[in-house]
């Protein structure tokens, strides 16, 4: 199956600035899993941030197809503070939409910077009922002890870790660890950066279940104002 022809590019435009809105597939089906909302600009704030999440999901019908869900990457910020989940979970209600259809992912080094405090904050977004995301910085650094106390539901490798290259078999030999220690945690195991077909079958041989990257952006849909 193509699925770079389902991809729905189109991003989000508010308070005069442009948010990327990039798909992720289901390798296995090839369905659209999810719609990320990206945050580049480091000059966004939580409040700008927040803004955007609620235009999107007021929009959603316009954006999602049945059964994907919105997920949005976040940093310290949010992390560590404490009123953000309530927050989210505010907007969720005012819209009418259930915090399992938004995915909240993390740095994981963010995560291990702040400690006990990101896990607090991971547990009482997981009660609120958001999917949950964490997305590791490097391979090798992955601070595995710390990763395993976290209710996360998505282990997400970096574009530099995810390129499986026939003459890198150690990057092969880490990728199919990374996909067994998601599988021991009940964690899907996910890879952003997929640039080729090539690429994506070989990570879908080697058991990674969700993909996003270059190779899924080629068409322009709807853009709501």
């Amino acid at each position: 199956m193509d699925l770079t022809k389902y991809t729905p590019a189109t991003d989000i435009v508010h308070d005069g600035r442009t948010f990327p809105l990039r798909p992720l597939y289901e390798l296995e089906n090839g369905t659209l899993a999810a719609v990320e909302l990206a945050f580049e600009n480091s000059f966004s704030s939580e409040t700008q941030k927040l803004a955007a999440i609620k235009k999107v999901l007021h929009n959603r019908r316009g954006i999602l197809h049945p059964g994907a869900f919105l997920c949005v990457s976040l940093g310290g910020e949010e992390l560590a503070d404490p009123k953000f989940p309530s927050d989210i979970s505010g907007i969720c209600d005012k819209i009418g939409i259930s915090p399992a259809n938004l995915g909240l992912f993390f740095p994981d080094d963010s995560c291990l910077k702040l400690g006990l405090r990101a896990l607090d904050q991971f547990l009482t977004l997981k009660r609120f009922g958001f999917r949950l995301g964490l997305d590791i910085v490097s391979l090798e650094s992955l601070p595995a002890l710390f990763v395993e106390r976290l209710p996360a539901d998505v282990l997400r490798l970096d574009p530099l870790d995810s390129l499986a290259l026939d003459e890198d078999p150690q990057s092969q030999r880490d990728i199919l660890d990374f996909v067994a220690f998601a599988a021991n945690l009940l964690m899907t195991p996910a890879a952003r950066g997929v640039s080729s077909h090539m690429q994506l079958s070989k990570l879908k041989s080697m058991g990674i279940r969700i993909g996003q990257g270059p190779l899924f952006s080629g068409q322009t849909a709807h853009t709501p104002s």
